[in-house]
């Protein structure tokens, strides 16, 4: 298993989304996991593994199948920042996911599609980067980049 399934596996972040599947059932008390590993729409066939082990992990968590895991110890990501383009443009990231940053660092550009405006993504604090969107051109409010710390 490679160091980023061992670095994801070990960090636990509560959503406050309000779109999609799994942050409407949690809205409704139902119990909900979102997975997130590999990048860029690439996995392996290790991370294939992890996801569904996470699935008989929580499944085994609320009663519902009897099994016998080792315990992997994770931090809960208490603090995080979800940072959205401001506007139609493009993107230009800094940082990849599982990096440690410090205060202020440069964690991306964003630069209007009209060219006239350019905006430097810097970390309110230290922490670690949870994704960052690769893609070139964004959409206003698409995500751009998200860290956070414990």
């Amino acid at each position: 298993m490679g160091w980023q399934n061992i670095l994801y596996r070990r960090m636990r972040v509560c959503s406050t989304a309000r779109n999609g599947s799994y942050s409407w059932a949690a809205q409704k008390g139902i119990p909900a996991l979102l997975l997130e590993r590999g990048g860029n729409g690439r996995w392996t066939p290790e991370e294939v593994e992890a996801d569904c082990e996470d699935v008989l992990r929580l499944m085994n968590h609320l009663g519902i199948i009897k099994e016998d895991f080792n315990v992997i110890r994770q931090t809960e990501i208490s603090k995080a920042v979800y940072e959205e383009a401001p506007a139609d443009g493009y993107w230009f990231p800094e940082v990849c996911a599982g990096q440690e940053v410090l205060k202020d660092a440069l964690l991306g550009r964003w630069k209007s599609s009209d060219g006239t405006q350019n905006y430097e993504v810097r970390a309110r604090f230290a922490g670690r980067i949870l994704y960052e969107t690769t893609a070139l051109g964004v959409r206003r409010n698409d995500p751009l980049v998200a860290y956070g710390t414990a």
